[in-house]
C-alpha cells in the first residue's frame, strides 16, 4: 500500500471510531459532538440537537455549552444544574469585569484593597465553577 493510500485508511477508520465517543469536532464557527451541535451567536452559546432539529439550550460560556452538550449526547435529558452553573459563571464574571473597572477608577487605596479582595474572591468562585463544568465535560 501507499503512504496515500494508508492515510485514507487511518482517516475512515478515525471517522467511523470518533462517533462512538464524545469527542468534540470543530468545524467553522461551530462545534459537533455526536448528534449535537454548538453554534455561537452574537451575545452566547446555542446547543442544538440535530436529530429532533431543536434548541436545548442556549449559554453564556462554551464550557457550558460543551458540558451540556456532551451530558446530552450521553443520554442525560436533566441539564438544568449546568444550565445554572453557567449562569452563576455568567454573574461572577460580570461582577469580576465591574470589580476591575471600579479599580481602575478609583482613587481611593482603602477603598481598592476592598474591592481588590472582592475581584480574588469573585474570581476564585469563577474558576470553582468553570472546573465544575469541566469534570462534567471530562468525567472526573
Amino acid at each position: 500500500m501507499t503512504q496515500k493510500n494508508l492515510s485514507l485508511k487511518l482517516a475512515e477508520l478515525i471517522d467511523k471510531s470518533i462517533q462512538k465517543y464524545c469527542v468534540p469536532i470543530q468545524k467553522g464557527n461551530s462545534i459537533r459532538i455526536k448528534h449535537i451541535v454548538i453554534r455561537k451567536n452574537k451575545h452566547n452559546h446555542l446547543v442544538i440537537d440535530l436529530r429532533y432539529n431543536k434548541q436545548i439550550a442556549t449559554f453564556f460560556s462554551k464550557t457550558g455549552a460543551v458540558a451540556c452538550a456532551v451530558a446530552t449526547a450521553k443520554g442525560n435529558t436533566d441539564i438544568k444544574h449546568i444550565v445554572d452553573m453557567d449562569r452563576r459563571l455568567q454573574e461572577k464574571y460580570l461582577e469580576c469585569v465591574n470589580y476591575k473597572s471600579v479599580l481602575e477608577k478609583s482613587s481611593d487605596e482603602q477603598y481598592k484593597q476592598t474591592i481588590t479582595i472582592r475581584y480574588e474572591i469573585a474570581w476564585e468562585d469563577l474558576n470553582t465553577i468553570k472546573q465544575t463544568l469541566l469534570d462534567i465535560v471530562f468525567d472526573k
